[in-house]
């Protein structure tokens, strides 16, 4: 019997819920792993049910591959899982209908009467739950077959064009996910600045994963303090905490202080945003290590 459940919603099923779906490195560093899952699709009409693990393959073009192109350098890149409503439906799907009834006949009159085999029915449409790879962040071009999608992630590349290592802390049914980079990437050498300023994250945090609000981002912090107990200050980018949300202080003059701090970053002109500060001599340098990914 076929499976239907890609094609109707689950009973009681939460909105917009996410249940497995994590990713993973892959077997090469231009795969990606998806693992078995369910979640509400993009519109939250419709269940997409992966049944199995996937590889997804920058080397492929169409399901479990990219939608469309290469991978580019030191770009970040949307993992989805994708469906169909109306796979493997065989109402939909019988290709042929045929008389069973068959023979010769004169003027209106059957001389005589034979049968023809029933054929079987045929799907033509038993398109299977896949992933893909896209650089929007909301709207991939799906394959043939395909209509439905949910983001499950992203993923950042290295400038030699290949997946830049990742752990993807899973909690099962949370669609709140802390993505980890195995390499920090620099978000700010180092500087100093006496005044708040912005800093955009475009280079490791997606604005999808704010959600248009605020998420978390995990800093490692490297200080150069001027003197004893000279600080950096943070907050979002905008933030009304004159004196910031987040500091850390070094404890000896012109001794490098390391640290890793959580900041909430907010969402600015279309990507993430923090404001930073120091003493006008004492320099900072950050980089992204995570960031909390709401799904």
């Amino acid at each position: 019997m076929p499976n239907i459940v890609t094609g109707f919603p689950m009973v009681n099923a939460g909105s917009l819920y996410m249940n497995g779906l994590g990713i993973a490195p892959g077997a090469t560093t231009l795969k990606v792993a998806l693992q078995a899952g369910a979640c509400r699709d993009s519109t939250n009409q419709e269940d997409i049910v992966l049944g199995s693990a996937v590889s997804i393959n920058f080397g492929v073009v169409g399901a479990n591959g990219i939608d469309t192109g290469a991978i580019g350098a030191s770009t970040m890149y949307h993992v989805y899982v994708i469906g169909s409503s109306l796979s493997a439906d065989p109402e939909t799907n019988v290709s042929t209908q045929v008389s069973t009834i068959g023979g010769t006949s004169l003027n209106g009159i059957i001389l005589t009467q034979t049968t023809v085999a029933t054929p079987s029915a045929t799907v033509t449409n038993n398109v299977q739950p896949a992933g893909l790879i896209s650089l929007s962040a909301t709207a991939p071009l799906l394959p043939t077959g395909y209509d439905m999608f949910r983001r499950v992630g992203s993923v950042l590349s290295t400038a030699g064009s290949v997946v830049a290592p990742f752990w993807q802390a899973n909690s099962g049914n949370s669609t709140n996910r802390k993505m980890w980079y195995d390499t920090p990437v620099v978000a700010l050498a180092a500087t100093a600045g006496a005044a708040f300023a912005a800093l955009s994250l475009v280079a490791s945090v997606p604005a999808a994963a704010l959600s248009a609000s605020n998420t978390e981002v995990t800093l490692q912090v490297d200080l150069l303090p001027n003197a004893a107990a000279n600080f950096v200050a943070l907050r979002p980018t905008g933030g009304a905490a004159a004196a910031g949300n987040v500091k850390f202080s070094g404890s000896v003059g012109a001794v490098h202080q390391f640290g890793q701090l959580d900041v909430d970053a907010a969402l600015v002109g279309g990507v993430a945003s923090i404001d930073w500060l120091t003493d006008a001599v004492s320099t900072v340098a950050l980089t992204v290590a995570a960031y909390v990914d709401k799904l």
